[in-house]
């Protein structure tokens, strides 16, 4: 019985341990997204720079994404928002990306942290934004997305009120329309 019961606190250790690699690994992909992407927009500028031209012109952002796309075997558009993801961690989010790296938040948690702040645009309000965040989120284990909204969404109140996203949800300001069958 209590071989039993070592061996299931063993795999309970190695999934942990599991779980902390994911966001290890999740950390370094978007930092070479993220390097990818502002070497693209270095050599976009420089191109820009030494020759005008009178047509369009693929900048920074959609060749490192066209690029992620090719080499991890996704859509333009998945690619689109994992180096859009990776640009917000690494200019506007760097504290907390620094956890992702550590293990400690998980990948999803992050996920909605960018999309909730993505309002803030002030930049010294942004730094303190994520000074903020990267002290709370350590202890964010097992939380609901709900509640991690919640959470985020307060503390963006407290740093730039006007970069609350709103919910969605129906207000009893707003019309509704009920269809019936006859």
């Amino acid at each position: 019985m209590a071989a039993g019961l070592i061996k299931a606190r063993v795999r309970a250790m190695e999934a942990e341990s599991t779980y902390r690699q994911e966001s290890m690994l999740i950390a370094r992909r978007m930092a070479a997204v993220a390097t990818l992407l502002r070497l693209r927009r270095r050599e976009a500028a420089a191109a820009r720079d030494a020759e005008q031209h009178d047509y369009a012109e693929i900048d920074g952002f959609h060749q490192a994404a066209a690029e992620v796309a090719a080499v991890l075997n996704m859509s333009a558009m998945a690619a689109g928002y994992l180096v859009s993801d990776a640009d917000a961690l690494d200019s506007r989010l760097p504290r907390v990306a620094e956890l992702l790296a550590q293990g400690r938040p998980d990948w999803r948690t992050l996920q909605l942290i960018i999309r909730r702040t993505e309002l803030v645009v002030d930049a010294a309000l942004m730094a303190t934004l994520d000074t903020s965040l990267a002290a709370e989120i350590g202890g964010w284990r097992s939380w609901s997305r709900r509640r991690i909204l919640h959470a985020v969404d307060a503390t963006v109140a407290k740093v730039d009120p006007d970069a609350v996203r709103e919910n969605r949800g129906a207000t009893q300001d707003e019309p509704m329309c009920r269809v019936q069958p006859r």
